[in-house]
């Protein structure tokens, strides 16, 4: 598999088990530090899907809407803090892909000089975007006019 981000070759895998048990491989990108799920969905599947199917439910009666999410999952985040910390700096400049409504990026902003997200969500991406008071992408990481290495 080739980095999407810095096109390195990458075999190792950290995880091979996501929540909930579901099987699916994450690699680990040495290079340039990023952590990759393998998935062979095409980047139009993705957007039709986080467009429609990404916030339904069985169980809801309507899609959960962004600041339902932040104000749900935000209090979540300290487990994936805790963890990322001791690579943090004040000069750290993070980006996070699949960002959804910024639980992660408002949680961690303050322990870094810049957060960055991407997601196709567009509702949930503007409301990142506005709460965490930061730039959020809503195309493929390739389609934004971000620099390479600057993360």
């Amino acid at each position: 598999m080739n980095c999407p981000l810095c096109h390195n070759i990458v075999a190792s895998i950290i995880a091979q088990e996501l929540r909930k048990g579901e099987k699916r491989k994450v690699f680990f990108c040495r290079r340039c530090e990023l952590g990759i799920l393998d998935s062979k969905i095409s980047a139009e599947k993705l957007k039709k899907f986080y467009a429609s199917e990404y916030r339904q439910s069985p169980k809801l009666t309507s899609q959960a809407i962004p600041a339902q999410l932040f104000s749900t999952f935000a209090p979540l985040q300290s487990n994936r803090l805790k963890l990322l910390k001791p690579y943090l700096t004040k000069k750290t400049k993070l980006l996070e892909i699949g960002c959804s409504a910024g639980m992660f990026l408002h949680q961690v902003k303050k322990h870094v000089s810049e957060v960055t997200g991407i997601d196709f969500d567009i509702a949930t991406a503007n409301y990142a975007a506005q709460k965490c008071q930061c730039k959020v992408y809503t195309t493929d990481i390739h389609a934004t006019p971000l620099q390479k290495k600057y993360f």
